[in-house]
């Protein structure tokens, strides 16, 4: 693996560490919103709040814990306010350096805003704090996957795997490093070790469908998809993969039209296309976070 990179400078998604204490209120969007101690809030800006953040934002101006700022944070996840949810995480960390909650949390976010060097550090900062920590074995390697850095991503869910031999998730993504260099067999190979022990997985069931199509097998990755839209009929990625394989097909009518079933049942998809041979192209699955995000973070 990698030597660990240095600590990444600030970007625009990362939070500044208040100047103050977080029972001063903090300034500009990228600071976290707590009020400042032993001060009634008028009722009217109370009443404006939302009642779920209003009670956070009064747990945490009693005293500046650790605590109390993951548990805004949590709240201002729940409302997408990510770039105050950093730094209220940041808050914490800046009170209790070690506290890993903090840290997987500011990690979490960071990959999925793709600011991959930042979250690498984060993820370094994990495993210090915690060891052989597969959470962030997983991230990190997810990172690296992004990155193109396929050997230390590679040793990342090796490592996961010498933890705990069947996790599904660092098999997957092993496979998927796999098939990004083009090794589709090897990939494919990694996908059905956990087909065999859970047909009905659609991230591997998924990813198998992608890597069969990067090889030209389109019919094969046709079953697979259509096996993932069995499991999952509001499964878009599956329904526009499944679009697209009919078009390398030739059966391009049937592929648009489903494609557009995909882009209709789900606007806002978010898929990056990758071009292959014979002008095909598929939504890429290196990180899907979007539709199977769940799947990336062992419980």
């Amino acid at each position: 693996m990698a030597d660990q990179p240095t600590a990444p400078q600030p970007a625009t998604t990362q939070p500044v560490a208040p100047a103050k204490a977080p029972d001063a209120r903090a300034e500009g969007a990228q600071q976290a919103k707590a009020p400042a101690a032993d001060k009634a809030q008028p009722a009217q800006q109370a009443s404006a709040q939302p009642a779920e953040e209003a009670k956070a934002d009064a747990t945490a101006k009693k005293k500046p814990t650790a605590e109390r700022w993951i548990a805004y944070a949590v709240t201002l996840e729940k409302q997408g306010k990510l770039n105050e949810a950093l730094a209220a995480y940041n808050n914490a960390l800046e009170i209790e350096p070690a506290n890993i909650v903090a840290i997987e949390a500011t990690a979490a976010i960071l990959l999925g805003a793709k600011n991959y060097q930042q979250a690498v550090h984060y993820f370094y900062r994990a495993l210090d704090v915690s060891g052989d920590n597969i959470f962030a074995l997983n991230g990190l390697g997810l990172c690296f996957l992004k990155l193109g850095r396929f050997n230390d991503s590679m040793d990342c869910f090796s490592r996961i795997l010498e933890i705990d031999p069947e996790n599904a998730n660092a098999l997957i993504n092993k496979g998927i490093v796999f098939k990004e260099q083009d090794r589709t067999e090897d990939a494919i190979l990694f996908f059905d070790k956990v087909l065999k022990k859970n047909p009905d997985d659609e991230y591997a069931l998924m990813s198998k469908g992608n890597a069969l199509a990067q090889a030209r097998y389109f019919e094969d990755a046709i079953v697979c998809f259509n096996r993932a839209i069995e499991i999952d009929p509001t499964n878009a990625l599956a329904i526009y993969n499944k679009g697209e394989a009919f078009k390398s097909l030739g059966k391009i009518d049937t592929g648009n039209e489903l494609i557009a079933d995909a882009v209709k049942m789900n606007p806002g998809i978010k898929v990056e296309i990758t071009k292959k041979k014979g002008n095909s192209v598929f939504a890429d699955l290196k990180l899907m976070l979007e539709e199977f995000g769940q799947n990336f973070w062992p419980k």
